[in-house]
């Protein structure tokens, strides 16, 4: 059977472009995480749970009142290098407690477990800034607001010669009771209400981004063939 010549180019040329895009896989992120809660300011707030996941502030107002509160629940992710992927969920349910009971801030300190790239066990640590207004009017007049920092320090690592950086990249997905206008930044719940948010993060590349060897070695067997083909098509 004949083969029109410029069939010919063309199946040669995209059997090396198949090729070497076989050769250039995405890099995936794998892991899990956890987070323990650390560090509430001032010293003296009325607090527990110091060092669980499951941190609670101020005397409630109410007999058998509850106290403002916060779970956060580690999750397992995959995803692509440089998107985002939720660390785990943040809950929030906020208590009428005595003014001056109050914590103003605490520590989340987020560890994530690398599997791919083989990083093992990173810690990244997130002020939560905790903001409880007095409780003099309706229940939007009276939400509380837990606060993001307005910039994260990324957590640098290295595997394989390769740089990366952990980046927590803020909220998302607020569901539930009691959320008004809560933001990538801001997490807020009317008072008596309970809501939640996911903790986002990503992996980045240090950088400018290097061709695999496999892919590399296709690009240079490729380049005779093509100058093979630009004579013939002369």
């Amino acid at each position: 059977m004949n083969i029109h010549p410029s069939l010919r180019r063309f199946g040669l040329l995209g059997a090396i472009s198949l090729l070497a895009l076989s050769g250039a896989r995405a890099q995936s992120v794998i892991g899990d995480a956890s987070g323990v809660f650390l560090n509430p300011q001032p010293g003296t707030a009325v607090s527990s749970g110091v060092g669980t996941n499951g941190f609670a502030w101020g005397i409630p107002f109410a007999s058998g009142g509850s106290p403002n509160a916060l779970l956060f629940e580690g999750n397992a992710f995959a995803s692509m290098l440089g998107d985002d992927f939720a660390l785990g969920t943040l809950s929030y349910y906020n208590g009428t407690i005595f003014a001056g009971t109050e914590a103003a801030s605490v520590d989340l300190n987020v560890g994530v477990n690398l599997f791919n790239p083989a990083a093992g066990s990173q810690t990244s640590n997130v002020m939560l800034s905790l903001v409880s207004t007095p409780n003099l009017g309706s229940p939007n007049g009276d939400a509380d607001f837990v606060y993001l920092p307005t910039s994260f320090a990324p957590n640098s690592f290295s595997v394989d010669g390769m740089d990366y950086r952990l980046e927590v990249t803020g909220f998302g997905n607020v569901v539930g009771d009691g959320f008004l206008t809560s933001d990538s930044t801001r997490f807020q719940v009317r008072e008596g209400g309970t809501a939640s948010a996911q903790l986002f993060a990503r992996v980045v590349q240090s950088g400018k981004d290097i061709p695999e060897p496999a892919t590399a070695a296709l690009v240079l067997l490729a380049l005779p063939a093509l100058g093979l083909l630009r004579r013939r098509a002369r």
